[in-house]
């Protein structure tokens, strides 16, 4: 339910993709001899039909040598700080949540009144509306309304903040659909507090409909412009306007695709770009950015059709489906995940997951939480995390297997299975969120866990390139919403009292 998700139970998930198959090079010199970690064997399925900086990513791989990382208990963290007060017993409460830094002093924040925690029902009207606003030394103050600024809304939900030093912007829509996301932009003078609409999605992408939503509403401004990643209608979507506009009446999903959207603050200058990529982020030189695309796999010459998609022959690029000179007789067209750094308009595919060669993708080992910094690229891929240099494009793979299957297990006698929720990335390190779920001995006894554990980015020598330096801190509940800003980590638990309990560590 995506109201659910913008709340306290909020779980972002990045989506990974790619487009291309490349072929591979030998590696460089230094690339991995350097790049090279604790992880599985070269021929571990875990790195098949993956490529790092034109390098197959086996090469960055040490053999024979098991990831266990140092342990501790939560409590060597110091307590929680309580985010959201428990709503069990005592009157409930509006609840103000982060959003992110605008100074030493000043934060952007939403609040979210007490009748949407208390009274909502689990449908998609919603009791109340959200209010945008800053913090100022921990105390909230709102933004002007802007309930009439868009007529017939009803109440909205803000889901998504940035800010440019002067101005907030956010985005909020209506009610707590977990398909829909009709997004209002609107912006607010940091000083006078007052609200404005930059524009909405009907006005900028030309709607008829309802527009779906992402799981990932990433708002950002970068060079004086407003950038966000959103749904945006397709070809089919403006055919159907242009033929047959009644038809936009009934909603089909399949008439969208996401794209970045790109407007100047004052709402001008919409640019659509990028379509069909999955998530985001602007490292130091560029734009990086998850995508999908179709590829057209052709036989050989000579060789027969039984032969397409096994990588001996060439491979084209398609961006709706098998290159139209290919030989559909003998061709086959397979999905391709990538990740692209484009830098001053030239994109270089610095990964490359055609999952088993062939475009088949096994459940659970596909590129996810991809996460972008100034100089680094993060993402896990089954039970491997990735750490790639973008200045020194060279790679750490951590093979995470032992921590999941042995470290996190429960007691003996019962079923554990463990698996990443989040990663992000800080200066000089990456952290991850581990949840596990255990099965007692005894029928219907299950135990929710996790686990906050940090691995450094770029050790300083060869040798400690090759082993593990982060440490794993255990937790007897599920955490969620990881976060980096100034040198410190923070996420949240659920407290078994009720409530919402946040930690911050140095990184």
């Amino acid at each position: 339910m995506k109201f659910a998700r913008f709340l306290a139970v909020f779980a972002t998930v990045a989506l990974a993709a790619g487009c291309s198959t490349g072929g591979s090079t030998e590696p460089p010199a230094t690339g991995p001899s350097q790049g090279a970690t604790s992880g599985p064997s070269p021929e571990d399925e875990s790195t098949q039909g993956l490529t790092i900086f034109g390098t197959p990513a086996s090469s960055y791989l040490a053999e024979d040598t098991q990831s266990v990382f140092p342990m501790n208990d939560v409590s060597a963290l110091g307590p929680g700080e309580i985010v959201i007060p428990s709503h069990i017993e005592g009157p409930c409460q509006d609840v103000v949540q982060d959003h992110g830094k605008v100074s030493d002093s000043i934060r952007l924040a939403v609040e979210t009144p007490a009748a949407v925690y208390c009274e909502f029902d689990d449908g998609n009207a919603l009791p109340a509306s959200d209010s945008a606003g800053v913090t100022v030394d921990g105390t909230f103050t709102p933004f002007t309304s802007t309930a009439e600024l868009v007529q017939d809304d009803g109440h909205r939900q803000t889901y998504a903040m940035a800010t440019d030093g002067k101005r907030a912007f956010w985005l909020e829509t209506v009610g707590a659909s977990a398909t829909h996301a009709t997004w209002r932009l609107f912006s607010a003078d940091l000083e006078t507090k007052k609200s404005a609409l930059v524009t909405t999605a009907e006005d900028a992408l030309g709607l008829v409909s309802e527009l779906p939503s992402v799981p990932d509403p990433k708002l950002t401004v970068h060079d004086g412009r407003i950038v966000m990643l959103s749904m945006v209608p397709n070809d089919q979507y403006r055919e159907k306007a242009a033929t047959d506009p009644a038809s936009l009446e009934v909603w089909d999903s399949g008439d969208f695709t996401t794209a970045l959207v790109s407007l100047n603050v004052d709402g001008s200058a919409v640019e659509i770009s990028h379509e069909g990529l999955g998530t985001y982020g602007y490292s130091k030189a560029g734009l990086v950015y998850t995508n999908l695309s179709l590829v057209s796999l052709q036989p050989a010459a000579g060789n027969s059709s039984d032969t397409a998609g096994t990588g001996a022959g060439a491979a084209t690029e398609a961006d709706t489906g098998a290159d139209e000179s290919a030989n559909t007789e003998t061709a086959e067209t397979h999905i391709t995940r990538t990740i692209v750094h484009e830098v001053n308009g030239t994109a270089e595919e610095i990964v490359v997951d055609a999952g088993n060669g062939e475009g088949v993708y096994e459940q659970g080992r596909v590129i996810e939480n991809v996460q972008i910094s100034d100089n680094y690229v993060a993402f896990t891929r089954g039970s491997t995390l990735h750490l790639l240099d973008l200045t020194s494009k060279t790679a750490r793979i951590i093979d995470l297997d032992y921590t999941l299957t042995t470290q996190l297990a429960g007691p003996e006698g019962s079923t554990s299975e463990s698996q990443v929720q989040e990663l992000a990335l800080g200066k000089d390190t990456a952290a991850i969120l581990l949840r596990t779920q255990t099965e007692g001995p005894a029928s219907g006894e299950t135990a929710i866990s996790g686990a906050f554990m940090t691995e450094v980015l770029s050790p300083p020598d060869i040798e400690t390139a090759g082993q593990v330096t982060g440490v794993l801190h255990t937790l007897d509940s599920e955490p969620y919403l990881l976060r980096y800003e100034d040198g410190h980590y923070s996420f949240r638990v659920g407290l078994a009292e009720g409530g919402v309990a946040q930690y911050s560590i140095a990184e």
